[in-house]
């Protein structure tokens, strides 16, 4: 309190830092992405790359909401009812494949922190083992996105 303006600047500045970093460091998923940041030495290394029987099944889904949303207006309550189940049914199946795409990041966050630091030998690894966050962290942000638009449309129902 007694240090002049640009110290007392300065230290809120750092300590802004500080707590950033424990942020950063606390949740698994941004410890990957900044991990990523770090060896790749850019932002950009998680690129939206889509498996092919995730765009699939995507695609279906998309079509099946465009005619839930278009039959919302009817006043049809068995059909009503058969549109929430089955959005209800899909995303407790891609809630699941989240968080088993959550666990590979665990898992892979594990064999990260034992191999860092480690001889050459492990440097194929952990390009390994990083090639492996990215490709998780990719399907995981497109996942993440269909599922908040079914939940967007199931509280219609609520």
């Amino acid at each position: 309190m007694n240090d002049s303006e640009r110290e007392q600047t300065l230290s809120l500045e750092n300590a802004s830092v500080v707590n950033k970093a424990y942020s950063t460091l606390k949740d698994p998923v941004h410890r990957i992405e900044y991990l990523l940041t770090l060896e790749s030495g850019n932002q950009e290394s998680v690129h939206c790359q889509v498996p092919p029987d995730l765009l699939e099944e995507v695609l279906d889904l998309h079509s099946r909401l465009e005619e839930i949303e278009s039959e919302r207006g009817g006043s049809v309550p068995a059909k009503m009812e058969e549109n929430r189940q089955y959005l209800q049914r899909e995303l407790s199946q891609l809630e699941e494949r989240f968080a088993q795409m959550n666990q590979q990041l665990m898992t892979g966050s594990e064999k990260w922190d034992s191999i860092a630091g480690g001889d050459l030998a492990g440097e194929k690894e952990k390009g390994n083992i990083l090639e492996g966050f990215r490709r998780v962290l990719s399907h995981r942000t497109y996942l993440e996105n269909v599922i908040e638009e079914i939940r967007k449309s199931l509280r219609f129902w609520k």
